[in-house]
């Protein structure tokens, strides 16, 4: 008599199968196959430690080979693997416009961005001090270990990157008539993404991307979420979410 499996059951004998396997520990896997497994410890408790099941990284991607090995070794595969899909479509589509992060911390997303489109204007902004101080409340005190000479030494330099230094969008004067291919929105507050989505939407090319980094994060009252949500109610584009460490989206505006 056969037994029927649980569809979990098949997924893992899967996934065994193909060389994928649950691990309880950190290590490092051959660059050439899968990537990096690891097991956290600073995640909120849900009665036990989070394990993760690593996958193989793409077997055929449409990212240059040398720019892949260096997706494969960075702390976030899902993410940054999931932008340089995004840029390689913008411009094998010929999608016009300079590409953006707002939010940019110390430039590890940004670096991505420019080392797969390094032809393409990058506008880069943030206060790179840190949160602002706020008007009342506690201060946020993260973030503040960055500086345009950190972001420099991380991104590298060329005249293709510009620094927009301070509070977003008041840094965004003088590009009203700026059209955008690619647009990061790191913000993390609500506030902070939805004037992200007001200033960027519209002068998004059609077949442009918007990525939000946290949209399923818990942090922030889920301002990502909230703003992006509010954002989108009334337009045509639907939101795709992406498994990375802190749960991004994306949108590919609509091609009217």
């Amino acid at each position: 008599m056969s037994v029927r499996q649980s569809p979990f059951l098949v997924m893992l004998h899967a996934a065994k199968s193909a060389g994928s396997w649950l691990r309880s520990d950190s290590q490092r896997i051959d660059s050439t196959g899968p990537i990096e497994s690891e097991r956290r410890d600073d995640l909120p408790d849900s009665g036990s430690r989070f394990e993760y099941l690593s996958v193989p990284a793409m077997s055929l991607p449409t990212i240059p080979a040398e720019q892949f090995a260096e997706v494969k070794r960075g702390w976030d595969y899902v993410r940054h693997a999931t932008l340089g899909l995004a840029v390689q479509r913008v411009l094998r589509d010929d999608v016009p416009g300079a590409m953006a992060e707002a939010g940019v911390w110390r430039g590890d997303c940004a670096r991505f961005l420019h080392m797969f489109a390094p032809e393409r204007d990058l506008y880069l902004f943030d206060t790179f001090e840190g949160f602002p101080a706020p008007t009342d409340g506690e201060a946020d005190m993260r973030f503040k270990d960055t500086g345009l000479d950190v972001v420099r030494s991380v991104v590298g330099w060329s005249e293709k990157i510009k620094i927009r230094k301070g509070i977003f969008p008041d840094t965004a004067q003088g590009l009203k008539d700026c059209r955008f291919s690619l647009v990061s929105l790191d913000l993390d507050t609500y506030e902070g993404i939805l004037c992200g989505w007001e200033f960027f939407y519209p002068r998004l090319s059609p077949g442009g991307y918007i990525f939000v980094h946290d949209y399923n994060a818990m942090e922030y009252d889920r301002g990502p979420f909230r703003a992006t949500t509010e954002f989108l109610r009334d337009k045509p584009e639907g939101i795709v979410e992406i498994p990375d460490q802190w749960g991004s989206a994306l949108i590919r505006k609509a091609r009217r």
